[in-house]
């Protein structure tokens, strides 16, 4: 006896699914709905793309934000090079923030440099440096050597 009960049951997904048999003392199948239940992908969920596009928003939001990598500050050298006896290393720049003045000495030559520096602003030693190397420029415009 062929009861259509006892017959194997396919699923119309694109997902394959086992077969559900039905036992013989078992007259009729309540509903689809019933038999889908004992599937392990029934038509209530979404198709796998679109869960795996969900599960790719719950990753992107539960991802925490990178640290930050700390900049790492350069020292600025108080030594230099003398432009006026060639030497390396042997300009040395020290700054007063008290007094708002910066000086310059070169251990070789002697000579000696001092500039009084602006309200408001933060000088450094380079900039020091700098001012010394710009009154060398006039200096040396002013007797036409340049």
């Amino acid at each position: 006896m062929d009861h259509p009960a006892n017959k194997a049951i396919h699923l119309k997904n694109d997902i394959p699914t086992p077969a559900i048999t039905l036992a013989e003392n078992w007259p009729i199948v309540r509903s689809y709905a019933w038999a889908l239940s004992f599937c392990s992908h029934n038509i209530i969920s979404p198709p796998p793309s679109t869960r795996m596009a969900y599960k790719g928003i719950e990753e992107v939001m539960r991802m925490k934000p990178k640290p930050l990598q700390e900049r790492r500050l350069v020292p600025v050298s108080r030594v230099f090079d003398c432009i006026l006896c060639n030497n390396e290393k042997c300009v040395v720049v020290k700054r007063n923030k008290k007094k708002r003045t910066g000086s310059l000495k070169c251990d070789e030559c002697g000579r000696t440099y001092r500039v009084e520096l602006k309200a408001g602003y933060t000088i450094k030693t380079a900039d020091v440096f700098r001012y010394w190397i710009h009154a060398i420029h006039e200096m040396k415009k002013k007797e036409g050597l340049l």
